[in-house]
């Protein structure tokens, strides 16, 4: 291990990584990459740029997990008999395909180039997480359901590799936004048809296999008179909080001077709140209201956006929230779902119970936790609520800092913490000095990157599922804005 001396740790330094360097620009990668270019030259006639095509396509099928999946390991209990698979790997997705291709372009990048991998503090947080991870497995309740978490969390840390390593010109990242922007549009229609229909439609799209599940779980007959919307995903909760880390974008389209393009962020805008509303998600709907809120105002902080512009665009999106509730409080549908509160709502006291049980569990394991995943193989088996919860709504806790201290103890706790605070304060630092024509997109991702921290105060939420992996892309496509935006004054290395 070299190391060459700095003056001081800052959140700002760079650290080059010699593991990740020798990995990217051996003869085993370099030749890896010359393969796949003969392989791939083979089925071009013509030579093109492939990699906006490949990025769009990668965000399109990314929350579309199809039902060829290897389980790995099913809940097991001494108390409930429990049928349902619940930790498997997606190995055969048009997603992890396209994300190889993804990594022999930056394989390719760094071999042609001779650039050095430079990690930034909080990126190295993020891997000493990884590394706390790995060893809370050796505590964990379960080794199959830790290793696949585990498993999950190193796809999540890929993607934000190659997102925020990639030479991105302007083309590329438009077909981001596209994609992005199109995800919206892909995920309200599936949803609207299954809203007409009652239930999944069949399409291939939904991975009828995985949603039976999300079906009898999330859909019971005498709680819900109508079907809860999952689009492309498993639950109508992780539908929603996905959209939310999308909304941003539609609200970036409000500053195109196309007026299609405005049109289009604003229909995306109001697919956002109208799936929300059909999936019966509460948190959902307030998390994609946070979520335009944030953006707003980032835009308008930043100079971007006046006070002028901003009436003129929320007046538009008022009138479509207050068309949306208009027709819901008409037609009766979600009435009592969203236009009642009591302190007795069976879903917050829900909530309240699985909050004592993490509390429990963190009592019981306070250092490494119960491993990644194995909140509910521990809920399964030692259940401290006084109603015996697990018996009726077997569920991790919804509360993203409660589930890391539960799953990876106080120790994983602290490094998610110290991990948030200093990419925050760089995001906040050197988004000052992006070009202007990059400053509207940066601030969205940023307001992207706040709503995955407000979403999961009350929701489930995992560094590896679907959400998660959004949440590294759109990060990771925000530092590569910012790293080359970044002074040339800050070049204090470190070497490992």
């Amino acid at each position: 291990m070299i190391i060459k001396k700095t003056k001081s740790l800052s959140i700002d330094h760079e650290y080059s990584s010699f593991i990740i360097n020798a990995f990217l620009t051996n003869s085993i990668s370099s030749k890896s990459y010359k393969l796949f270019s003969r392989v791939l030259s083979r089925f071009l006639i013509y030579k093109v740029n492939l990699l906006p095509l490949v990025l769009f396509l990668f965000i399109i099928f990314l929350p579309i997990a199809p039902s060829s999946q290897i389980q790995l390991s099913n809940i097991s209990s001494q108390k409930i008999n429990l049928s349902q698979s619940q930790y498997g790997i997606v190995f055969l997705s048009f997603a992890n395909l396209l994300l190889v291709f993804l990594a022999f372009f930056l394989v390719r990048q760094y071999n042609l180039s001779h650039q050095k991998i430079r990690l930034f503090f909080f990126e190295l947080v993020l891997l000493f997480f990884l590394i706390i991870s790995e060893i809370s497995i050796l505590n964990g309740v379960d080794l199959d359901a830790s290793s696949v978490w585990l498993l999950k969390f190193i796809l999540s840390l890929s993607v934000y590799f190659v997102f925020s390593r990639l030479n991105l010109n302007r083309q590329a990242i438009s077909f981001i936004v596209v994609g992005l922007l199109g995800t919206i549009f892909l995920e309200g229609i599936i949803s609207f048809f299954q809203f007409i229909y009652g239930g999944v439609i069949g399409i291939p799209l939904e991975s009828v296999d995985r949603l039976n599940y999300a079906h009898q779980a999330v859909n019971r007959p005498i709680q819900y008179a109508s079907f809860r919307v999952v689009g492309t995903l498993s639950h109508p909760n992780y539908l929603t909080n996905y959209l939310a880390l999308l909304l941003p974008i539609a609200v970036l389209s409000f500053l195109s001077p196309n007026k299609w393009y405005r049109t289009g962020g604003h229909l995306a805008f109001f697919a956002c709140i109208f799936t929300s509303l059909i999936a019966l998600s509460r948190w959902g709907l307030v998390s994609c209201i946070f979520a335009y809120a944030t953006t707003i105002f980032l835009l308008w902080r930043y100079g971007v956006i006046s006070i002028r512009k901003i009436f003129e665009e929320i007046k538009i999106d008022f009138l479509a929230i207050v068309l949306i509730f208009s027709v819901m409080v008409i037609s009766g549908f979600g009435t009592n779902r969203f236009l009642s509160f009591s302190l007795e709502d069976n879903s917050l006291l829900t909530r309240e119970e699985l909050v004592d049980q993490s509390v429990q569990i963190i009592r019981s394991n306070p250092l490494l936790g119960v491993g990644g995943g194995g909140f509910l193989y521990y809920f399964a088996n030692y259940d401290f609520t006084e109603s015996d919860t697990s018996t009726k709504f077997l569920a991790a806790v919804h509360n993203f800092q409660l589930l890391i201290a539960t799953e990876q103890g106080l120790t994983g706790l602290l490094i998610v913490s110290v991990f948030s605070v200093t990419s925050f304060f760089f995001i906040l630092h050197f988004i000052r000095f992006v070009p202007e024509e990059k400053k509207q997109l940066s601030l969205v991702l940023f307001a992207s990157y706040i709503t995955f921290f407000f979403n999961s105060l009350m929701t489930m939420r995992s560094f590896g599922d679907r959400v998660g992996i959004l949440f590294f892309l759109m990060l990771g496509l925000l530092i590569n804005i910012l790293s080359k935006s970044r002074s040339s004054k800050v070049t204090n290395t470190r070497v490992f």
